[in-house]
């Protein structure tokens, strides 16, 4: 029985559980689940650092590695042979860190697990179990940076990671009828991902690539449409100099990383537009994400930025700031373009660079989202 089906079992059987035992179990599960998906990672990525080994043999004119005088002794005198680190060693030290995070998640929520009518405890202390010992064969643990290039194993891991971070429960009885949803974040920011897909391939650009790294074209110009990792892999540069006296790969691992970059070149120049998402409508939150949009903006130098979420439910401000974002997100739902709700709403800054606040609700229509979407974004692209 696979996963999707167990997980219809627990909800069929969510009518004999208390509401919080149910949202406790169905979140257990989903890390359950994940921590699978970590364990095939990890002998994925043994089986590829095995057969690929620790260093590279190359050739060349010039020595680019650890010279290999051996190998050199057939090349020479044109090309000297060198070895070279397998990025694989740098991608194992990625896998021990989302390992050992989804670990501990797994271990704060075993004894959710153990909860009847559906118990997977032993299912769940066995994969804990397998993880424990298959983490010991990685090396130290790095904070992960994912990018197009990054093998299928790694990359479905850390999505499988961020799953068991993530995944809230929401759970109401009414009527004695209890309705369940399973919020996760990184849903919302796939729809509007999919949302802006479709809005570049109806203004002509051909989409094609990996999963979360894609890449588009329309005459002599290259979009990439990528998901989640810093825009400094394509060209752009970021506004943070160095930290402390620490070293660069530090740095660099400090740096934002917004849900989605979009990255023009044209005639050598490059454009970015950067889109934060919030599955929120509480003011507070998503006045936190107007700062953060700000934020991007000026530490990747965007010439756009967009915050996409799906409404305010509350008109209720904590404090100051809240209030501007309440009074902005009024506004931008009371203008009307065509007769309809405009739902976006331009922050023009003094420099010349804009954020947009943007309304795309997975309530409403398919259609009536990417419409909105795309009047925005032919405005930037």
């Amino acid at each position: 029985m696979d996963s999707f089906s167990k997980l219809r079992k627990i909800l069929d059987k969510v009518d004999a559980m208390s509401l919080d035992d149910a949202q406790q179990v169905i979140s257990a599960y989903l890390t359950y689940s994940a921590l699978r998906t970590i364990n095939r990672a990890i002998n994925l990525g043994l089986r590829d650092q095995w057969v690929r080994r620790e260093y590279l043999s190359e050739t060349g004119e010039d020595v680019s590695g650890i010279l290999d005088v051996s190998r050199s002794l057939t090349t020479l005198p044109f090309n000297v042979a060198y070895l070279k680190p397998n990025l694989r060693s740098r991608e194992l030290s990625f896998l021990a860190w989302i390992a050992r995070e989804t670990l501990r998640n797994a271990k704060d929520k075993l004894n959710y697990s153990d909860i009847e009518p559906f118990s997977f405890y032993h299912e769940m202390k066995r994969e804990i179990k397998k993880a424990y010992e298959r983490k010991e064969l990685l090396p130290e643990p790095s904070i992960p940076s994912i990018d197009e290039k990054s093998p299928d194993w790694l990359r479905n891991s850390y999505h499988a990671y961020l799953i068991s971070k993530r995944s809230k429960m929401g759970i109401k009885s009414k009527e004695g009828r209890k309705d369940i949803k399973i919020v996760i974040s990184k849903l919302y920011e796939m729809f509007v991902y999919m949302i802006v897909k479709k809005v570049l391939e109806e203004k002509g650009f051909t989409i094609n690539g990996k999963e979360g790294f894609m890449k588009g074209s329309l005459g002599n110009e290259l979009l990439h449409l990528v998901f989640n990792v810093d825009p400094t892999s394509y060209g752009i540069n970021d506004l943070i100099e160095g930290v402390d006296d620490m070293d660069e790969k530090f740095t660099k691992s400090i740096l934002g990383r917004p849900d989605l970059s979009i990255i023009r070149e044209r005639e050598r120049k490059r454009k970015l537009i950067i889109i934060e998402c919030k599955y929120s409508v509480s003011p507070t939150y998503i006045t936190e994400g107007r700062f953060k949009a700000m934020a991007y903006t000026y530490e990747f130098s965007s010439d756009a930025t967009l915050l996409v979420f799906p409404g305010l439910a509350s008109r209720t401000a904590k404090q100051g700031e809240e209030e501007s974002t309440i009074r902005i997100y009024e506004e931008m739902m009371k203008r009307k373009v065509n007769g309809k709700v405009a739902g976006w709403i331009d922050l023009k800054l003094r420099d010349g660079r804009t954020v947009y606040l943007v309304s795309i609700d997975p309530m409403e229509g398919f259609d009536e989202n990417c419409n909105r979407m795309k009047t925005v974004i032919s405005l930037v692209i």
